[in-house]
């Protein structure tokens, strides 16, 4: 027999169906592999589930197909055999459906379209087969006019992040054969949502209310975080730390907003007799020309507490700069006097 032959004899023993199906265990695991690589963002929430029952219907098949060749007269097999026929259509509708989801985003070729979406809850699967399957799914909230919920099939690594009432940038592509998928390295937490969102669940949480006005403070909506602040500072005008971030954020070299930070300490002024708040309000109306009432609040200040250096080091700045020399050395030098190891930080001044 020479080798063409043996090949020919061989094709039909390997590629026997009764063969094939006692390794559709193996198919399935690859199906299930493969479409994790594009997960959809669909309306099923039994994918993962579904999926164990497969490969657990699999695995029946496989342990009654072996002990069939073990029973006498094959009484197994003929007794088993509607089961074997529908774990194999099981199966192969299985790894079909897997299979076309994976053409579905291996051949898609339209760009994505970033889609904000609420993370309304995070569930495990009941049986993790390996890293290379479905960890657990999650089920979101897209950010769309008819805001519709879908479920997306995780990994472990997205299952360890994601948690209920965050809020992320996901990219969506419209799919080959029109089911939208997304990339799960693709995520993209959006802090400022997740924050907005949590307030207003919980308004009267005042570290997120100042933790959302931050963030509006970064972003391009800059000018509604600063009447938001100036709100909070109405109902919280006890909250000097803060104002004080707010108004140094306003005001520094970058922005140059003096303007604004007067207007969110000057409610504080009248209320407030407080050191670091008059030099700091002194400081802003200094930049914006008003030298006189600047050094009001400066002295007011050195009256409220002689024994600190700032107020004496901003007057002496001022003076300076006004051309009261002897007004500004002395100033310098009640800073020494009180703080020696200053000296030489403001001898070049003298």
């Amino acid at each position: 027999m020479n080798i063409s032959t043996a090949i020919r004899s061989l094709i039909p023993k390997l590629f026997r169906w009764g063969l094939i199906s006692r390794w559709l265990i193996a198919l399935c695991l690859w199906a299930a592999s493969i479409q994790m690589e594009y997960p959809v963002v669909g309306m099923w929430d039994a994918v993962g589930s579904i999926t164990v029952l497969v490969l657990a219907l699999c695995m029946l098949v496989l342990i009654l197909r072996f002990a069939a060749r073990l029973s006498p007269q094959n009484r197994i097999l003929e007794i088993c055999r509607p089961l074997f026929h529908l774990a194999d259509v099981v199966a192969l509708l299985f790894i079909l459906g897997c299979v076309g989801l994976y053409l579905n985003g291996s051949l898609d070729q339209s760009p994505p379209e970033q889609v904000k979406v609420t993370i309304l809850a995070v569930m495990e699967e009941p049986l993790r087969l390996g890293s290379w399957l479905g960890a657990g799914q999650t089920r979101v909230r897209l950010h769309t006019p008819n805001s519709s919920e879908r479920t997306i099939q995780l990994n472990g690594r997205m299952l360890n992040i994601l948690l209920p009432d965050q809020v992320f940038a996901i990219p969506v592509h419209s799919g080959f054969l029109g089911f939208p998928w997304t990339e799960l390295n693709g995520f993209s937490h959006d802090a400022p949502g997740t924050v907005a969102l949590i307030q207003d669940k919980t308004p009267e949480d005042l570290v997120l209310r100042k933790r959302r006005i931050g963030h509006a403070l970064n972003g391009p909506q800059s000018a509604s975080g600063y009447a938001e602040a100036m709100r909070y500072l109405q109902e919280a005008d006890d909250d000097l730390d803060f104002a004080l971030t707010i108004a140094g954020y306003a005001g520094d070299p970058i922005r140059g907003r003096s303007d604004l930070a007067i207007q969110i300490l000057e409610p504080l002024i009248a209320k407030h007799r407080n050191y670091k708040l008059y030099c700091w309000f002194a400081s802003h109306l200094n930049k914006v020309g008003n030298t006189e009432m600047s050094l009001r609040y400066l002295a007011a200040a050195v009256e409220m507490s002689p024994t600190e250096t700032e107020a004496y080091y901003m007057l002496g700045h001022i003076f300076r700069k006004a051309g009261r020399r002897e007004e500004s050395v002395a100033a310098f030098k009640k800073v020494i006097e009180i703080s020696p190891s200053q000296e030489a930080l403001v001898r070049p001044y003298m």
